[in-house]
């Protein structure tokens, strides 16, 4: 027998999140067939396996209902590069309603697009800049386009 195996990478960096997916495509198997991931310590009958933590070698098999076991593949889940956020912080000036404040966030790893949020991720939005904010403290954050956020960041923005 004879199989393939196709990965998904890790989404985000907190969750093992990876899938692996088997397939037989040729040689004269007969099924039902088994699957391994762990060089045929252990077997499923489903060939999709998720949740499989990144940088670990998965050696992949199959087994068919007489016992014949096909070639075995070496497969890696890579893991998601952390999404992180660095920020510009601009204070209101004196204007006659202080309302002129700005934060320009900038996103770094994950998966781009990125959206931004200074509401805790309440209302999320394409621009990585807030203009017009009033003196207060705000939480903002970053989400890409898996969903994985960022640790909310604390900005006070003052009225000078």
């Amino acid at each position: 027998m004879v199989i393939n195996a196709t990965t998904t990478n890790q989404s985000c960096c907190n969750n093992n999140g990876g899938t692996i997916t088997v397939n037989v495509i040729g040689g004269n198997g007969i099924p039902p067939y088994q699957y391994s991931i762990d060089c045929g310590l252990t077997w499923q009958s489903g060939n999709v396996f998720t949740n499989v933590a990144p940088f670990t070698d998965n050696i992949v098999e199959a087994i068919d209902d007489y016992g014949h076991e096909s070639n075995a593949i070496h497969t890696t889940i890579l893991r998601a590069f952390p999404l992180t956020m660095t920020y510009v912080e601009t204070d209101c000036n004196n204007s006659p309603l202080c309302n002129n404040g700005s934060v320009v966030l900038t996103g770094n790893g994950g998966t781009p697009p990125y959206q931004y949020s200074y509401l805790n991720g309440m209302l999320w939005q394409s621009s990585r800049v807030f203009n017009n904010i009033r003196p207060n403290r705000f939480l903002f954050n970053i989400k890409d386009s898996n969903g994985c956020q960022t640790t909310p960041v604390s900005i006070q923005i003052y009225c000078h």
